[in-house]
Order: C-alpha cells, then sequence, then structure tokens
C-alpha cells in the first residue's frame, strides 16, 4: 500500500519525514498569480500554477513527533480522495516555507493558501481557521530574503 511505502522510504530516510510524494502534484491559486518560480523541486507559474515534484518529502502538520506512532498535530481524517484532509494543504505550506527566501510571498499569503486547501478538502472552516492560526503563531518565523 502506499502508506507502507511511504513508511518504509521514511526509515530508509532515518525517520525524518512522514510524506514523500509518489508523483508529481500541481495546484492552482490566484494568490500566486503572477509568481514565477523554479527550483527543482517547485516550479510557480505566473497563473498561479504551484507544482510540486516526486519525491517531494515534508513532514506534515506539525508539531509532531514519531514515537513509535505520530503524536502532535493531527493530519485529520482520510478525505474523499484517499489521503488525508491536511495531507496536500501541509504539502504546499511546507514547500512554501522552505522556498520563503525565494518566493516574492508573504507568510501570510502561504498560511492563508493552506487554509483555502484545507477547506477545499473538507474541512470544516472553523477546524481551517485554528490551523491557520496555529501556523501564523506557531509557524516559521524567519520568512523571506535575510539581510
Amino acid at each position: 500500500s502506499l502508506k507502507q511505502k511511504q513508511q518504509q522510504r521514511w526509515r530508509d530516510m532515518g525517520g525524518v519525514y512522514r510524506y514523500i510524494s509518489d508523483k508529481p502534484y500541481s495546484y492552482q491559486t490566484p494568490l500566486l498569480k503572477g509568481v514565477s518560480v523554479d527550483t527543482g523541486y517547485l516550479t510557480i507559474t505566473p497563473d498561479g500554477t504551484i507544482t510540486i515534484a516526486k519525491d517531494y518529502a515534508w513532514d506534515g502538520c506539525t508539531p509532531a513527533f514519531y514515537i513509535g506512532f505520530w503524536f502532535g498535530t493531527p493530519d485529520l481524517w482520510v478525505g474523499k480522495d484517499g489521503e488525508k484532509v491536511t495531507y496536500r494543504a501541509s504539502q504546499v505550506h511546507d514547500v512554501l516555507c522552505q522556498y520563503s527566501k525565494i518566493i516574492p510571498i508573504t507568510k501570510q499569503t502561504a498560511s492563508e493558501i493552506f487554509k483555502q486547501m484545507l477547506i477545499e478538502h473538507g474541512v470544516p472552516k472553523w477546524i481551517a481557521s485554528i490551523y491557520y492560526t496555529g501556523v501564523m503563531l506557531f509557524g516559521q518565523q524567519e520568512w523571506g530574503k535575510q539581510e
């Protein structure tokens, strides 16, 4: 199963990441319109489409720790597409955070994309708002170009 493959790949990588994508993923949002970036793992085109390459690894919703099982911020339930409802939102948010020094958007924009994706994947607005507040308050603090 995909979950077993991800768990094996996670172990092979020393247990650093919770998820590793098995195929590229694309998502279009007006919040990225006009942005153009290409890093190899991440491409954003001016029409607002973000594409994340196959084999991108990320840790899901954090903070979370592996202690024989995952403990911490829940990735919630499985949605109608067979993935956790936070899976793609956390992937996109993590890659935006990782490349925040070269992507010309704010932390707030990245967090709004995260919230928008949660809602689109079936998370009630009130829960998505809690997760949004969490990433704004406790997520990556350094953002953008550093002097």
